[in-house]
């Protein structure tokens, strides 16, 4: 996803350690991690942002081929906080 400045977002679903979502600032020349390391430990599922620049990323626990539930994060300027 993009926000209103032009920064560009994206997650990784991690290979069973959880995802990260990364940055790509507007006039930047590389990715930067967003927070300190994974959400919770799950695959990343959404990445959003609002028109006061804030940005939540969601997650979801899978187990087998099901779906158990997940967690909606805020980025704090530091780290994600869990708002569900």
């Amino acid at each position: 996803t993009m926000d209103n400045a032009g920064n560009l977002y994206a997650a990784t679903a991690g290979m069973g350690s959880g995802g990260l979502v990364w940055k790509y600032p507007v006039g930047g020349s590389s990715w930067v991690m967003v927070g300190l390391g994974t959400l919770d430990g799950n695959p990343i599922t959404s990445v959003i942002t609002d028109s006061s620049l804030n940005v939540y990323a969601s997650t979801s626990a899978v187990q087998g081929n099901q779906i158990q539930g997940g967690n909606v994060f805020k980025y704090n300027g530091l780290s994600w906080v869990q708002i569900n």
